[in-house]
């Protein structure tokens, strides 16, 4: 896990081109996504298998670490090994999974 304010820049995947997009028509980067050091190998490797992503925090040690999904993308995200993050206020919400153990902060 990293330590907070430890983010690194990535660039856009195509799958996320309409993400790219959006953020530019609302005046932010469109350079790249910031993530935790240590969540970018889970974030990149989602991309890759076509699932979007919209927020991710690694927990910094102190509660679980979590991604956001595409809501149409979750299910893939669960068939390929991803498990469900519950939210206590929320218990039907699908659109989070659980943070896989962090990578090390080597990037």
């Amino acid at each position: 896990m990293c330590e907070r304010e430890q983010e690194i820049l990535l660039g856009f995947y195509p799958v996320m081109e309409e993400y790219r997009q959006n953020r530019a028509r609302a005046g932010l980067s469109k350079r790249g996504i910031s993530v935790d050091r240590c969540m970018a190998g889970q974030i990149i490797t989602l991309w890759k298998a076509g699932i979007r992503t919209y927020g991710c925090c690694c927990g910094h040690g102190e509660y679980d670490g979590w991604i956001n999904v595409a809501p149409q993308d979750f299910t893939k995200a669960m068939e390929l090994g991803w498990k469900q993050y519950h939210y206590e206020d929320e218990p039907d919400r699908k659109d989070t999974v659980f943070a896989k153990k962090p990578y090390p902060c080597d990037l």
